[in-house]
């Protein structure tokens, strides 16, 4: 999750939920701090909305929700190894694996690069990575 709090730009993750009505103050997700500030701390995530509030005012502040990677996917199983094309017809139907939402990137500049919240030079920058440092994008 990227947000701003005054000018401040913060990268977080979600470390856990709990339902709403065993949240003490309203504050249903404990969040850790990636990028801008260190620690964690209880937050309110209104995912439909977008927003987030926390025990010290802010209510209200925007935020954008980066996808997590996909888990990889394992190995084939001894048994299913080793067949050819079209073995398994008539076993149900085929489904094809699902598009991953994100791409991965390494910033290849000698300098810091600036992180949009939107493709448009005219934004504010949310954060910079260091030259070499690995991001991911949501598609």
């Amino acid at each position: 999750i990227v947000f701003r709090i005054e000018g401040q730009a913060f990268i977080v993750k979600v470390l856990r939920m709990r339902p709403e009505e065993e949240a003490e103050k309203g504050l249903t997700h404990e969040i850790e701090y990636v990028h801008g500030a260190a620690g964690t701390e209880w937050v309110r995530l209104d995912e439909k909305a977008q927003t987030l509030g926390d025990e010290f005012g802010h209510t209200d502040i925007e935020f954008i929700l980066k996808a997590q990677p996909a888990p990889k996917a394992k190995s084939k199983s001894p048994a299913t190894r080793g067949r050819g094309r079209g073995a398994g017809r008539g076993r149900g139907p085929r489904r094809s694996a699902a598009k991953n939402p994100w791409r991965q990137y390494r910033v290849v500049s000698a300098n810091k690069v600036g992180i949009l919240p939107r493709p448009d030079v005219t934004a504010d920058v949310l954060a910079h990575l260091a030259a070499g440092a690995v991001f991911d994008v949501v598609m």
